[in-house]
């Protein structure tokens, strides 16, 4: 038992010695590396209500082996889905996106 923690001790004194043997590092300034800025924060309806509903659809109906075996769905979320599809069809009755999800409900 001893034998093997002092293995660890030395397997950990070893890395220590090349980190602290490496040149030092720069610093990264994250604002000049990514293209970062504020989003307001929006209140209501998205700006884009096709992609709004279309991914709340999936959240619901899409899952690990939903495809094959479509039974597996929770009933609730078969319900939810409903409610949204005629939401979705009210705000915009001419979407072929919401056709699309219409169509596949009804298969």
């Amino acid at each position: 038992m001893l034998g093997k923690r002092t293995n660890r001790v030395r397997e950990a004194m070893v890395k220590m010695r090349l980190l602290l043997s490496r040149q030092p590092a720069d610093l990264i300034e994250f604002g000049n590396l990514l293209p970062l800025k504020e989003q307001p924060h929006q209140k209501g309806y998205p700006e884009d209500l096709e992609a709004y509903y279309r991914n709340k659809l999936v959240d619901l109906l899409h899952g690990a082996d939903m495809d094959l075996r479509p039974e597996i769905i929770p009933q609730g979320n078969i319900s939810i889905a409903g409610m949204l599809l005629e939401r979705w069809e009210k705000l915009l009755p001419e979407s072929d996106l919401f056709a699309s999800f219409s169509n596949a409900k009804t298969r």
